[in-house]
């Protein structure tokens, strides 16, 4: 057994919507869960808990840290910051624990993608660990002019080719979203760098079992790897 945060479900209130969280906690039945607790209100107070979070999860020998994105977010409701440049901030942090995202796999283009997750490897101490999720909120693929439909394609496509960029390929693909000749990417991840997909229905996990990654090294470095 794996034991992890992800600091995607501890984004703050607003004042807002502060009185409406805390009618919701008091409606839920014991044991229940809800994705955004109370928290802090400004970013600058966000991102000092962020860190007092970071050090506490390597304190406590948990094995992974993630968080998570968001896009077109009302900053009435909550504020959400970016998951690479927070991780980029944290592993100041976490040292050698493995440290992560979770990202909304329509939105990044590949290219760009690999390199940011390379560059983040060049000052990682520990594995990385990038898990894609599809994302299913229609306001967001409306800010970005993508029709919802294509998340699964578009998902595929940027696993398939960010997972060949990192691992020092020469890519050319002409497919339906994205369009790379020759490319290849610098720095290459000087750490390892674990491949891993989300999501709630059947259709997720036969796409896990065909594009992600078990994290075999991952268990062979924290010395718990057994037959």
């Amino acid at each position: 057994m794996k034991l992890g945060t992800s600091v995607r479900f501890l984004f703050p209130t607003s004042p807002a919507t502060h009185e409406r969280f805390r009618s919701l906690l008091a409606s839920m039945p014991k044991g229940a869960f809800i994705e955004r607790p109370m928290g802090a209100y400004a970013p600058d107070e966000q991102a000092r808990n962020l860190m007092e979070i970071a050090s506490a999860a390597r304190a406590a020998g948990l094995d992974g840290l993630l968080t998570g994105d968001s896009h077109a977010a009302n900053p009435a409701y909550a504020a959400t910051f970016s998951p690479l440049p927070t991780v980029a901030r944290l592993m100041s942090v976490t040292g050698d624990m493995p440290i992560g995202v979770v990202l909304l796999a329509p939105f990044y283009h590949p290219l760009l993608l690999a390199e940011q997750i390379g560059t983040l490897a060049a000052f990682a101490e520990g594995p990385l660990i990038v898990t894609f999720v599809l994302g299913g909120r229609p306001q967001q693929f409306q800010a970005f002019g993508m029709e919802e439909r294509s998340r699964v394609s578009r998902l595929e496509e940027v696993v398939t080719l960010a997972r060949a960029l990192l691992s020092g390929e020469r890519v050319t693909h002409r497919g339906r979203h994205y369009t790379l000749e020759g490319a290849t990417i610098s720095p290459l991840p000087r750490v390892p760098v674990e491949i891993w997909l989300g999501g709630t229905v059947p259709a997720s996990a036969e796409r896990a079992g065909r594009l992600g990654e078990w994290p075999r090294g991952w268990r062979a470095r924290r010395g718990d790897d057994k037959a």
